[in-house]
């Protein structure tokens, strides 16, 4: 197995919607104009992730290997910061909510537990 996927914080809340809802968390995307070429490589990142075929490497404030696909999908003036001081911060929050780190490298054996419960958490309200 290589080294595995960067992935940014914030995708972790995709990733654990992921598990429960695929097609869900595909259209939301297509909803919000990102188009086939991110919702698919996202698709891939993802199941590869769950699948045991590769594993993730926490990254913040840079483009990733969910992003490359499409990260610039927008249709209006609206740029979501990846690059810069808020993405740092964004991701790095993200990851503490499943109590997990940035530099860090996970199976989805070890962090299954934490996607899940994270998803549990946030539905039962």
């Amino acid at each position: 197995m290589d080294r595995g996927y960067r992935i940014r914080g914030h995708h972790l809340v995709d990733l654990a919607n992921y598990l429960y809802e695929p097609d869900k968390v595909r259209q939301h995307y297509l909803d919000r104009g990102y188009g086939e070429n991110f919702v698919n490589n996202q698709a891939r990142v993802f199941n590869d992730f769950i699948s045991g075929r590769k594993k993730i490497i926490l990254i913040s404030g840079q483009l990733d290997d969910v992003c490359q696909g499409d990260c610039q999908k927008r249709d209006n003036d609206v740029e979501i910061p990846c690059e810069d001081l808020r993405g740092i911060e964004v991701d790095t929050q993200a990851a503490g909510f499943f109590l997990l780190e940035i530099g860090k490298t996970y199976s989805f054996q070890q962090i299954e537990r934490n996607l899940r419960n994270f998803y549990l958490d946030q539905h039962s309200m």
